[in-house]
């Protein structure tokens, strides 16, 4: 495309598109890599990445350092081509490169949030063994899971998922309160790890609620007074 527009087009240039996750919506991870893979879409002129939800900062750092430097020095993605990034990706587990610590995430960890760094670099790549990650945006989470019909899946499937969903927030949690402890009060991203903490806080509550409605034996009045404690919760949150 690049070469055809060079020949025969006007001045026009490819401005590259590449939606690629960790948007809270369409997966709910809390960061990509996938920039690093920027560099097949060399003939463009400009790239945007899409991707990241509103605690995105480290994620911000990684998108500009592969937007402006495809062969960065922190990339291990030599594949040239597609056969050779599926070779890569399926072999990644015993490549050494793919078990190292990801070098920019912790550069870019470092830089947002200081002395925590190291700490929300774990919050980032939080996740368990089936790709449950924590709860932060809930009404993604939540128009996602109405807008499939969940009768027609198996409710055990739904029950476990949502209580891996909840065991991540707990987990993210502890990370989050950590980092504050570390950081202090007078840090810059202070009110922006408060608001995130209180986003794990409410995304855990609901989690809990959701895996009781799919469990075996719903306990109800238990899953309304809960609600009721989430609109209180929202209430307060508001003022």
């Amino acid at each position: 495309m690049h070469d055809r527009l060079n020949n025969e087009g006007h001045g026009h240039g490819l401005f590259v598109f590449s939606v690629c996750g960790a948007d809270l919506h369409t997966n709910s991870a809390l960061f990509t890599a996938h920039p690093r893979l920027n560099h097949f879409f060399e003939g463009g002129r400009c790239i945007f990445n899409i991707n990241g939800g509103i605690f995105a900062g480290p994620q911000e750092i990684y998108n500009a350092e592969y937007a402006w430097n495809l062969r960065s020095p922190y990339g291990i993605d030599t594949a040239t081509n597609l056969e050779e990034a599926k070779t890569s990706h399926l072999n990644r587990a015993v490549k050494l490169g793919y078990l190292k610590d990801d070098q920019l995430l912790k550069r870019a960890c470092d830089l947002y949030y200081g002395q925590a760094g190291s700490i929300m670099v774990k919050f980032y790549t939080q996740r368990d063994e089936n790709n449950n990650y924590p709860a932060v945006m809930c009404y993604l989470l939540f128009q996602r899971l109405f807008l499939k019909s969940y009768a027609k899946h198996d409710r055990g499937v739904v029950e476990r998922q949502w209580s891996g969903i909840g065991k991540q927030t707990i987990k993210a949690l502890e990370l989050i309160d950590e980092a504050i402890l570390v950081l202090g009060s007078h840090s810059n991203v202070h009110s922006e790890l408060n608001h995130l903490r209180e986003s794990l806080v409410f995304g855990g509550k609901a989690a809990g609620i959701v895996t009781q409605v799919f469990s075996a034996t719903p306990d109800w009045p238990w899953i309304e007074k809960e609600i009721k404690k989430l609109h209180e919760f929202v209430a307060l949150k508001g003022k």
